[in-house]
């Protein structure tokens, strides 16, 4: 278990083995792999495409990029945000999110449950949408 008294950023493409407890705020880069749990003071962000194999426990926010996996719960005392693609649990692992507000994107799948005590919201794909770049149209030859 590693423990960490301020701030953390862990830089993108990083493996971790083993719980990690951060008495501050915790920023996890693109496309890092955590084998175990994280746990935070503050807040807690994981960028586009991060696994963790654990449960992701925060005071603070918790934030989540697109495609992230999270094999367990997803635990905050004030918000948790749920990126595009997201998956919480497995098939035949449930897993809970709980927080007094959520809100989920597009595509997010979670295997248990959800508990927002104050509020709980959705995004429509359109918002989704307008933030993304505009792909060129592809031409059709036969």
């Amino acid at each position: 278990r590693g423990i960490a008294r301020d701030a953390l950023q862990i830089d993108a493409l990083t493996s971790w083995i083993g719980d990690l407890v951060c008495l501050d705020d915790l920023r996890v880069g693109i496309h890092c792999r955590v084998e175990g749990s994280l746990k935070t003071r503050g807040s807690l962000t994981l960028a586009d495409g991060c696994h963790v194999s654990g449960n992701l426990i925060s005071e603070g926010p918790i934030h989540l990029g697109s495609d992230c996996v999270v094999g367990g719960a997803v635990v905050s005392e004030t918000a948790v945000y749920l990126g595009a693609g997201c998956t919480i649990g497995a098939a035949g692992r449930l897993a809970t999110v709980a927080a007094p507000r959520i809100q989920v994107a597009p595509g997010v799948c979670v295997h248990g449950t959800l508990w927002a005590e104050e509020a709980g919201q959705t995004l429509p794909p359109a918002s989704i949408e307008a933030a993304a770049p505009a792909m060129p149209p592809v031409p059709l030859t036969i």
